[in-house]
């Protein structure tokens, strides 16, 4: 791929639920199967040169709170699997750059799916190539008050970005969302949730999706992350 800026794109996988017409006992399918399409685009991400933060919500607080158990132990089993398997793969090409950061308060968590999580992320930590941002338990608002209290126990001048998720040191500054996909929506009646509200900026950009996650096309993500390439390339030339 072509060099260029260096973008912060992300997901909003949504429709798994509806994707079965909100068949219970096909939820499990569902989900493995948007699990599939969540990892084939961050394996598309960590390819292409100009990316270098994607970032990929899975369960939001409010949501952790909301589904009933059966659903909860589905999509626990589902992401201890899909870490589990992430664990194995950052290891090899083309992963091996990559740091893994979970975003999100792990009490929204099960424990096993927490000790995935912290399996992964300290494995990864020092690796500062690229970022991919877990969505976990994740609230934008919850994460900006965290972020807001631990800059007050710093001395005056630290900025509570600094404090936010996603790693902000070194040669990974603090930087806006360039591009948020939403599936499962109608592009007529987008609805948006405050999604990395910490990190969008004027430039933010957003695309929604009929298409729900299981039937999602990665290589459609990337033509949306080709759109605002191009039109970054353009305002720099």
């Amino acid at each position: 791929m072509a060099e260029g800026k260096n973008l912060f794109v992300a997901l909003i996988p949504d429709g798994g639920r509806r994707a079965v017409g909100g068949d219970v006992s096909r939820y499990k399918e569902s989900y493995e199967r948007g699990a599939e399409v969540v990892g084939d685009i961050l394996k598309l991400c960590v390819a292409d040169s100009r990316v270098k933060v994607f970032a990929a919500w899975g369960l939001s607080d409010d949501n952790a709170q909301k589904r009933t158990l059966i659903e909860r132990k589905i999509l626990s089993g589902i992401f201890c699997e899909y870490l589990t398997k992430l664990r194995r793969d950052v290891d090899t090409d083309p992963y091996q750059g990559v740091q893994v950061v979970h975003m999100g308060n792990p009490e929204f968590l099960d424990e096993e799916v927490h000790d995935c999580i912290l399996d992964v992320t300290e494995h990864t930590k020092g690796r500062m190539q690229k970022v991919f941002g877990l969505c976990l338990g994740y609230g934008s608002h919850e994460e900006m008050q965290r972020a807001v209290t631990l800059s007050q126990t710093h001395p005056i001048g630290i900025d509570w970005r600094r404090h936010l998720d996603l790693p902000s040191r070194g040669n990974m500054p603090y930087q806006h969302v360039d591009l948020i996909v939403r599936t499962g929506t109608d592009p007529q009646k987008p609805y948006t949730s405050g999604y990395l509200l910490p990190y969008q900026g004027p430039g933010t950009q957003e695309r929604f999706v009929q298409d729900f996650l299981p039937s999602f096309a990665p290589e459609r993500f990337m033509a949306f992350v080709d759109e605002v390439a191009a039109q970054e390339q353009r305002r720099g030339a």
